[in-house]
């Protein structure tokens, strides 16, 4: 009975990975070039051997800040020297 209190207090990570080979694993077929959610211990397997890569969300993308140029800055005032 103690087994089963442990199982629920630990954390099951889950990733999702993008196969780039069509895998059989147990009663689980992963065709090529789907998007699958597997445990932590199975994504970090296929990565290493080179079975699929990490899928990130398009929509989750960091946003690049700008790089100001000089086409996009203001025109500043110009001095002129005093008579």
């Amino acid at each position: 009975m103690v087994a089963p209190f442990f199982l629920s207090l630990h954390k099951l990570n889950i990733m999702k990975l993008q196969m780039l080979k069509s895998v059989v694993d147990g009663n689980q077929v992963h065709k090529k070039n789907t998007i699958v959610e597997v445990k932590d211990d199975i994504a970090r397997h296929y990565l290493a051997v080179g079975i699929a890569i990490e899928y990130k969300d398009p929509i989750v993308k960091e946003h690049k800040q700008e790089i100001e140029t000089k086409e996009n800055k203001a025109p500043r005032k110009r001095r002129t020297k005093k008579k």
